[in-house]
């Protein structure tokens, strides 16, 4: 679940670093965009790493490792575009909303890892439970034939 939620705060940060830039010409608004490309990719396949174990997430995290991947290409292009043509012409090179698309799928597929790990780590916690019980019941009939 947190490798998800970083990988979401991650690419919103990215976004922030280049409207940032866009803004203030800043270049350590560029070097900060680059870093947090660097980490979505690092933390990207420490994601699937967790996940393995588990085709459908596993699937998932593939599939939104892609879309993050597509995000960052996207905000790439819009610094290349402001570096040699300036700001009013990222908007006639870039396609429009495709940004704001990519974002809804990243965070629509990462609730949804998100979802159901929080699922799968319920059922886990059920089962210890239940496991738990049927130990001190074992041991609370043991006790009891003991005593006899």
């Amino acid at each position: 679940m947190e490798a998800t939620q970083t990988l979401v705060s991650d690419i919103t940060f990215a976004e922030n670093r280049q409207r940032n830039y866009f803004l203030t010409k800043d270049q350590s608004y560029l070097d900060a965009f680059a870093e947090s490309s660097q980490k979505i990719e690092s933390n990207s396949v420490f994601l699937l790493k967790m996940v393995q174990d588990n085709p459908s997430q596993y699937a998932r995290s593939i599939s939104l490792s892609i879309l993050l991947k597509e995000r960052i290409s996207l905000l790439n292009k819009g610094i290349e575009i402001y570096a040699k043509l300036g700001l009013p012409e990222i908007l006639k090179k870039l396609p429009q909303g495709q940004g704001k698309y990519v974002m809804k799928e990243v965070k629509n597929l990462a609730y949804t890892i998100i979802a159901e790990e929080k699922n799968i780590l319920a059922l886990r916690i059920n089962h210890l439970y239940k496991n738990i019980f049927n130990i001190g019941i074992l041991k609370l009939t043991a006790i009891s034939f003991s005593a006899l």
